[in-house]
């Protein structure tokens, strides 16, 4: 008999945690080994646990999405990871994959399509729930590439996200580790490449890309 996959699983929140570990225990062929709140634990939890996969909220904190995945991969370049997020954007699922996450999953997704998408990254597949895959589509034959957006660095796409988000420069700063005046100048850059004039615009145009991009 085969052993079951060894899983670790790195969220903020409590609640999900427990809700991925009950579901995913529930399975005879998986088993969560390791859990952790702290993105500063990741690494070392890899290494010591040597778990087969992990699932991994691309906002837990910290580095963003894009950069944590390169990171770990730097590190653990055979570590298959299923990065879990509550925004069903293609853009961000496109840079998530390209970093070399083996899936991407929305939080709100059916548990058999997340026992499925576990199942497909620890066999080094490629998953993306049908609404992702159907944003890749979408993107694949509407691309603008002339989209200012596009153009927007891992970092300040979070910093966007984040400020769409309705977070505060001191919040932001806190969640990402970084200074209050390294987000102010991340900010300003923002409203160079958007082309906006301050932080109020700067704020209602990123809601309104969150809103239309995650329907």
């Amino acid at each position: 008999m085969l052993s079951p996959v060894k899983i670790f699983i790195a969220d903020q929140h409590p609640v999900v945690r427990q809700g991925l570990i009950s579901l995913t225990n529930k399975e005879k062929d998986l088993t969560v080994i390791a859990e952790t709140e702290n993105p500063k634990d990741i690494f070392s939890i890899i290494k010591s646990m040597n778990p087969d996969m992990g699932i991994i909220n691309i906002s837990i904190g910290g580095d963003f999405g894009p950069e944590l995945i390169k990171n770990i991969k730097a590190i653990f370049p055979k570590f298959p990871v299923l990065a879990i997020s509550t925004h069903n954007e293609g853009l961000l699922a496109e840079r998530i994959i390209k970093a070399g996450a083996k899936g991407y999953i929305m939080k709100n997704e059916k548990p058999e399509n997340l026992m499925s998408a576990i199942r497909k990254v620890a066999r080094q597949q490629i998953y993306t729930s049908d609404r992702v895959t159907a944003k890749f589509m979408d993107r694949l034959t509407h691309r603008d590439n002339g989209s200012p957006i596009e153009n927007l660095t891992d970092r300040e796409l979070e910093i966007y996200i984040l400020i769409g988000e309705g977070h505060g420069v001191k919040q932001i700063a806190e969640k990402l580790y970084l200074s209050t005046k390294t987000i102010e100048t991340y900010k300003a850059k923002l409203k160079e490449k958007l082309n906006i004039a301050n932080a109020s615009e700067l704020r209602r145009h990123a809601v309104l890309w969150l809103n239309s991009n995650n329907k």
